[in-house]
């Protein structure tokens, strides 16, 4: 078997700089992630087991509804040696999935002899939790089947123009606690039977600002434990519980809002679905001889799984969207060098490309421009992870802007109300800690502004 393109070689591991020109210090820097406490919804799903060799990665749950007692109680009435109608019994199924994900690491034995760092004891626990919010986002994924709330009596995301007057407040979350009461549904059990609401962080400060909290909650008790701690976390408001995860959705939707996704849940919402008794079994190879790897060159180790969620009461799950006050203090990861994921392209030399020319002829005209990327083996990247993105300039800002509008794309805007030229730039670029470094060549387009 050839090596994988993106084996870890020497060069990989030593990149960004990583390497014995000077001394090192022996204590690393704790590794940035998203840590397991994030992880809440993977333990509040109903656990169920498809055994091993049963010949599916499918399985059906059964549900049995309720008798209901007619109107005025007719058909429940007797007569006299008579009879009623014998009831009928009904059931609804449900249907869940599992399917087979996995990830490994594989290096070389220059790495294994060379490099300062055993990458193996590095990254096998990162390997752990990497395997956790998998599970944790493919059960995320499934919500898609839940019930949904909208705050201030939105109908769709779109539908938020402001933050203003439509964040998350207690009185919103008594009136979804309450449908699904209304709905004879109960709270879930790991909760002592009530709802539970899981929020992100920015949501969280939003209800510590919540009016009805201080006035109703906090002054008349004399307690500030939410204000101390920051957090309403095992904090009983109402008769449900709020708890936070930083892995809750944020979407900014057509008005460049942010909306925030939160979930309430009550009994048996959904199913965790796992294969075989195990969820997660690692894999070692060593630096074996074989007929693949003759001279043990080569050395993997990483993680196979089998998983799956399904919604099973849409009553009992409510994806509830707002907005937050508190919008400013989100933060992008990618930009972060020490936060971001380790990138899984092979750029240190890679090949950009725009459009040569580009004309306008109206003062405020758009156009946008793409670039297409092809990295060190010639092969077409289709999407730029954290570690990179693309630098786009214009030589004249007073006669064209151009402003980033995705990951290969660029908005070239008209300025002046008179003809002009100027070049535009994009380079690819690398976020490195310190600074951000341009690899491989720039390409230009030459832009005319041709007005009559």
């Amino acid at each position: 078997m050839a090596v994988s393109k993106n084996a870890n070689f020497l060069a990989t591991v030593q990149q960004n700089g990583i390497k014995l020109t000077e001394y090192w210090d022996k204590l690393m820097l704790g590794m940035i992630k998203l840590e397991k406490e994030n992880f809440v919804f993977t333990n509040l799903g109903v656990e169920k087991d498809i055994p091993a060799n049963s010949g599916t990665t499918t399985v059906s749950f059964r549900r049995y509804l309720s008798l209901g007692v007619s109107a005025g109680l007719t058909k429940e009435k007797l007569a006299e040696a008579v009879p009623p109608t014998p009831l009928r019994v009904e059931a609804q199924k449900v249907q869940g999935t599992v399917n087979q994900y996995g990830a490994y690491i594989e290096e070389t034995d220059w790495v294994d002899e060379i490099n300062m760092d055993d990458i193996e004891s590095i990254y096998m626990p990162e390997l752990a939790r990497h395997a956790s919010e998998l599970i944790e986002r493919q059960v995320i994924s499934s919500f898609a089947d839940a019930s949904e709330y909208f705050v201030n009596s939105k109908t769709a995301v779109n539908d938020y123009t402001q933050v203003s007057g439509n964040v998350l407040t207690l009185q919103e979350m008594r009136k979804v606690a309450l449908i699904m009461k209304n709905q004879r549904r109960s709270g879930h059990p790991k909760f002592g039977g009530k709802p539970v609401f899981v929020v992100h962080p920015n949501v969280m400060e939003d209800l510590l600002d919540d009016e009805d909290l201080l006035d109703r909650m906090l002054i008349p008790g004399n307690d500030n434990s939410p204000i101390k701690n920051g957090s309403l976390q095992q904090y009983k408001m109402y008769g449900f519980y709020v708890i936070e995860t930083l892995i809750a959705s944020v979407t900014a939707n057509s008005s460049s809002i942010n909306v925030y996704t939160s979930i309430m849940l009550g009994r048996e919402p959904y199913a965790v679905i796992k294969l075989g008794g195990n969820r997660v079994k690692f894999y070692q190879t060593g630096f074996k001889a074989e007929k693949t790897d003759p001279l043990a060159q080569r050395a993997t180790f990483g993680y196979k799984l089998w998983t799956g969620a399904k919604v099973l009461d849409p009553m009992t799950i409510f994806r509830v969207y707002s907005t937050s006050a508190y919008d400013d203090a989100l933060t992008d990861l990618e930009s972060d060098p020490y936060a971001r994921y380790a990138t899984q392209l092979i750029m240190d030399d890679p090949t950009l490309t725009i459009p040569a020319t580009l004309t306008q002829t109206a003062k405020d005209e758009e156009d946008t421009l793409t670039a297409t990327i092809a990295d060190d083996n010639g092969d077409s990247v289709t999407a730029l992870d954290d570690g990179y993105y693309i630098l786009w300039t214009s030589s004249d800002t007073a006669v064209c802007t151009v402003t980033p509008s995705g990951d290969f794309t660029a908005v070239v805007k008209a300025i002046k109300a008179s003809s002009g030229t100027a070049t535009i730039t994009a380079q690819v670029m690398k976020r490195t800690a310190g600074s951000h470094t341009a690899v491989g060549d720039a390409d230009t387009t030459a832009y005319t502004l041709t007005i009559e």
